[in-house]
């Protein structure tokens, strides 16, 4: 038998052919690195409810068991080209569950939506009283009743032949009716949801409403925005946030008491313009109190990166950063004009 062993490189066998490649297989890849975990930035000091592991939320006692809780966040973002004006929109929205609500495994209480109607961008945020089990109910019937109520407006007013700027097309009285209604509607419809009369109280919420019409003809996008309670809006000025309803201090805790729908249905309006250097925001308390004026270090963290619109995720984990006793859930819609 002939020995094969120097020919092959050591291959013992006479009756197997040796391999036609006799070099070892690569070695498999190494496995795939994992992502470093998305941290939101420590702002002053840091949180402990936002180191805390996250429950998902337990319904309420009276919140009937078919009816879904909110998810924890909402993300959504997205342009709006007006094309004959040569400018577009960039819209961002977020409206997530806070770290405290997080950790005792309670619902978010805030929503927030946006609509778009001929060339419109009508957004709201509204914040459910903590202190009433169903609030969270009221904050989604109330973002949902409102913009309905503006889409219908809008649409029933453009063949007006009316400027195109929501003070004359959605004047003050109009808007206050409408605001009446939005009270109405949010617990006729609670009534259904939860199959059973409820208290207005229980839906007890905060709203905060904007209008932005499609560029006049000077190019400006013009702005309405109406509030009832302590949800508000902010409007980027010379690197700074600034209070669209006036001045609320610095960042510190205040009282929690505000006016709420669909008790109060008288609403204050501020009007504006949005421009590349002014977009607006709309936030619930929990954004709104640690920004205050806008002067201190969430202001001035806030305002260094939204002077133009981040992606959708950048905009929620930018909304998300920690800070020592502001754990409240966290609603904000951003409007900026290119």
């Amino acid at each position: 038998m002939r020995d094969r062993t120097n020919a092959f490189e050591g291959w013992p066998y006479d009756d197997v052919p040796p391999p036609a490649d006799r070099t070892l297989p690569p070695p498999p890849p190494p496995p795939p690195s994992v992502a470093a975990p998305v941290v939101p930035d420590v702002v002053g000091e840091p949180s402990r409810a936002a180191q805390a592991p996250w429950c998902l939320g337990v319904a309420p006692v009276d919140q009937p068991v078919g009816l879904a809780l909110p998810p924890d966040t909402v993300l959504d973002g997205g342009s709006v080209a007006h094309r004959d004006a040569g400018i577009t929109c960039e819209v961002r929205l977020v409206s997530a569950r806070g770290a405290s609500h997080r950790c005792y495994a309670e619902p978010r209480q805030d929503h927030a939506g946006v609509h778009v109607v001929d060339g419109w961008i009508l957004a709201a945020v509204a914040d459910g009283a903590g202190s009433e089990p169903l609030s969270h109910v009221g904050a989604r019937l109330a973002v949902e009743v409102a913009l309905e109520r503006l889409a219908l407006a809008v649409q029933d007013r453009e063949d007006d032949d009316l400027p195109r700027s929501p003070a004359r097309l959605l004047p003050t009285e109009l808007v206050d009716g409408l605001l009446r209604d939005v009270a109405t509607v949010m617990c006729e419809r609670a009534r259904r949801e939860l199959a059973s009369r409820v208290e207005p109280r229980r839906l007890s919420t905060t709203l905060c409403v904007a209008a932005v019409s499609p560029p006049d003809p000077k190019g400006r996008l013009i702005s309405s925005v109406w509030r009832i309670g302590d949800s508000t809006a902010y409007v980027l000025d010379d690197d700074r946030l600034v209070p669209v309803f006036g001045e609320r201090g610095t960042g510190e805790l205040v009282s929690s008491a505000t006016d709420a729908l669909p008790m109060s249905t008288t609403p204050e309006r501020k009007d504006g313009t949005i421009t590349a250097d002014n977009p607006l925001f709309l936030v619930t308390d929990g954004l709104a109190m640690p920004l205050g004026d806008g002067s201190g270090e969430v202001g001035r963290y806030l305002a260094e990166r939204w002077q133009e619109p981040p992606d959708p995720l950048t905009f929620l984990v930018q909304s998300q950063f920690h800070r020592k006793s502001f754990d409240d859930d966290r609603s904000v819609v951003g409007i900026w004009a290119r």
